[in-house]
């Protein structure tokens, strides 16, 4: 079993390979005045992270709503704690992602990973 100390010098260590940064945006609705409204993306803050490619299977298409196009999905790592939903989007540069699934650990948490997909 490790202990508090040794988990949070893990943490250390992990938190040292996030050589980037990204800013996490939650959904906010903004009235139309009409009963309706727009979603838009507020920052809620700016962390460390690492983004890499997930290797795809053949050559990177897929078939969605009837149509082909390529479909490139990367796992964006975090510091441990990182407080994020599915619901959020990530900016990185002139990039934005949309989160697909967070990676929860079944044990302890080093570092925090999500699933993301390029929005066009």
């Amino acid at each position: 079993m490790l202990t508090d100390s040794e988990v949070a010098a893990m943490r250390s260590t992990a938190d040292m390979a996030l050589p980037d940064t990204i800013i996490i945006g939650g959904p906010t609705v903004v009235s139309d005045g009409r009963g309706g409204g727009t979603t838009t993306f507020v920052a809620s803050g700016t962390v460390d992270c690492r983004i890499v490619p997930v290797a795809s299977s053949g050559d990177g298409e897929s078939v969605e709503g009837g149509r082909v196009h390529p479909d490139t999905e990367y796992v964006v790592t975090l510091p441990a704690g990182t407080d994020i939903t599915s619901d959020d989007r990530l900016t990185f540069g002139s990039q934005t992602f949309t989160v697909t699934a967070l990676r929860d650990p079944l044990s302890w948490q080093i570092s925090r990973r999500v699933e993301v997909k390029e929005v066009d």
